[in-house]
């Protein structure tokens, strides 16, 4: 199946020039006047979104099997980057508060299953497939923009922050533009490397990464706590920060060699690492979309 049939009626109904017009009076950073969520908003809008990903959109056409895994992919992957980057809309003390410290325990085996399968997926995509993309993206401008315009209107749909969308406008504009101007495996295959071996940090190595990182037709989000609401429970599992929660950024701080794993607070709190949408994860994942949309 031919994978831009996932931009089916996005085309005609919203344009990267629609979605720059709507968002050209926002900065990239929140204003002076404009308050990081609270904590009870927060978890309103993960859940919002989490109904919106896992039950009401669907970003393909078909039923066969490669069809079903790819939905599913870019389900959880879009899951992922919406939860990281709705952390960095909040406080630094809201970050803190024991029920967001409790959501990133609870999705911590969600960022693992996100980033194994991404990497796995782009490490055994051809270089057909990735010259197709490239293809694409260079002389078919307007499937391009189509795309960015159909992920921008899913993010306004949603109730993603304007701030958010046009960090990840941005951050699609580069990633595609870079794509499009040389070999996708320039891009690609460094930042596999770079995956793994903050994966090795959490002890997994690139074998165990594959072995876990198999494609399958099924969505973990890491919007919702897996289960019964944790709040409703005593305590929630303690995890320590994972092998996917590194290489997203997460327990991490950002130094001038790179990213090392690292944690405050005795190791109870999780803090945020460099900038989010330039951590090796989060360009895995915005390359696994593309990939995942405009491939065959």
């Amino acid at each position: 199946m031919d994978r831009r049939k996932f931009l089916g009626k996005s085309a005609g109904v919203l344009t990267a020039t629609t979605v720059g017009s709507q968002l050209a009076a926002c900065n990239h950073a929140p204003r002076a006047d404009q308050k990081p969520w609270d904590v009870h908003i927060f978890l309103q809008r993960l859940k919002m979104l989490d109904d919106q990903i896992t039950q009401k959109i669907s970003f393909f056409k078909g039923d066969d099997l490669k069809t079903r895994q790819r939905e599913a992919l870019f389900r959880q992957s879009l899951s992922t980057l919406l939860f990281v980057g709705s952390l960095h809309d909040l406080s630094e003390s809201s970050r803190r508060h024991p029920e967001v410290q409790n959501r990133l325990k609870a999705a911590m085996s969600t960022f693992d299953d996100t980033m194994f399968r991404t990497m796995t997926f782009l490490e055994n995509t051809t270089k057909e497939e990735r010259k197709c993309v490239q293809t694409t993206l260079r002389e078919k401008k307007a499937v391009a923009k189509a795309f960015k315009g159909h992920f921008m209107k899913r993010g306004i749909e949603m109730g993603i922050p304007t701030t958010r969308l046009v960090h990840l406008n941005k951050i699609l504009d580069q990633t595609m533009w870079q794509m499009g101007k040389q070999n996708p495996s320039l891009l690609i295959d460094p930042y596999i490397k770079r995956g793994d071996r903050l994966a090795r940090k959490a002890g997994v190595t690139p074998k165990m990464r594959r072995a876990k990182g198999v494609m399958t037709t099924t969505v973990s989000s890491a919007l919702q706590p897996v289960g019964a609401d944790w709040r409703d429970e005593d305590k929630p599992p303690r995890r320590g920060v994972t092998a996917g929660a590194i290489i997203l950024g997460i327990g991490a701080t950002a130094t001038a060699v790179g990213i090392t794993a690292g944690a405050i607070g005795g190791g109870d709190a999780f803090i945020l690492g460099g900038l989010f949408g330039w951590t090796p994860g989060a360009v895995l994942i915005v390359v696994g979309l593309i990939l995942l949309a405009l491939g065959n």
